[in-house]
């Protein structure tokens, strides 16, 4: 590494870390997750017992119990992933920086506030379980493929470069042949002018769930696709159920209709992506 690229990557690194800090002191209602882990494990039932824990037991846990206690709570989810890590998605950044990151704001010994139900506001300390928790949930660590860097920034419109170069981190695109195979997609949206959101996600998903090894083969899946959801469609409204039982007296309630519309509204979104994709192909 050069000497220029030693202080991006350090400014980086810097500028990421001051946007986890910001985000980590925001005072957080504590997640139900984290109540049911407490209450599970630690047979904190009460929102005083809690407050009991965080003073007297929470560190005294080993570093892989408070990561298996907070993992809940400060796992960036997928769907929020994207709009914390977009300024940051082309840059690169080590698996050693980002802990090394993290021991740099435990070392600020300050703390993350939750409010409980009752009113009442706990402080625990940010510590560099909780900040690498955080930080490896963005994926920002993992690596892009420096072709890949390249071509989203010459090829990709400006809107969707942080979406695509955070999917791109996915392990299956260090292989070549499937690096080639979201180029020539991206050519056909571009060409098309059909990027969306929701195709990004839909084509980078199907890529790593049905790994097709060329454009050809990529149709034939697609077809197979739409034609099985299709079929679970029709059987929607008995999926939720898996004993006779329970079947026959759920059978035509609103829960019965609720669980059968939501699951035909996502195949009905996953026929929608595969039919557009195919057109494109």
């Amino acid at each position: 590494m050069t000497s220029v690229e030693t202080i991006e990557q350090t400014s980086s690194i810097e500028a990421l870390q001051e946007a986890v800090l910001l985000a980590l002191m925001k005072p957080q209602t504590m997640s139900e997750q984290l109540r049911t882990q407490l209450a599970d494990h630690y047979a904190c039932l009460t929102d005083e017992q809690i407050q009991t824990f965080f003073a007297e037991g929470l560190l005294k846990l080993e570093e892989y119990e408070q990561d298996l206690l907070f993992s809940p709570q400060f796992t960036v989810k997928a769907e929020q992933r994207l709009a914390f890590a977009s300024p940051f998605a082309l840059n690169s950044y080590s698996k050693e920086a980002v802990e090394a990151s993290a021991l740099a704001i435990e070392a600020l010994m300050l703390h993350v506030t939750f409010r409980l139900a009752s009113g009442i506001e706990l402080q625990v300390p940010l510590t560099a379980v909780i900040a690498e928790r955080f930080m490896k949930s963005l994926h920002l660590h993992k690596p892009l493929a420096e072709n890949l860097r390249a071509f989203i920034k010459e090829e990709v419109p400006k809107n969707f470069q942080a979406q695509v170069a955070l999917a791109l981190r996915d392990d299956i695109f260090q292989f070549e042949k499937y690096q080639v195979l979201f180029k020539e997609i991206a050519a056909r949206f571009t060409a098309k002018t059909a990027w969306t959101p929701s195709q990004v996600d839909f084509v980078t998903t199907l890529i790593k769930t049905y790994t097709p090894q060329a454009l050809d083969d990529l149709a034939e899946k697609l077809e197979r696709l739409i034609q099985s959801c299709q079929e679970d469609m029709a059987t929607a409204e008995t999926r939720s159920y898996h004993h006779p039982q329970i079947l026959g007296s759920n059978m035509g309630s609103s829960h019965d209709h609720h669980e059968a519309q939501a699951v035909k509204d996502n195949y009905s979104q996953i026929i929608k992506n595969a039919q557009d994709l195919k057109v494109l192909l």
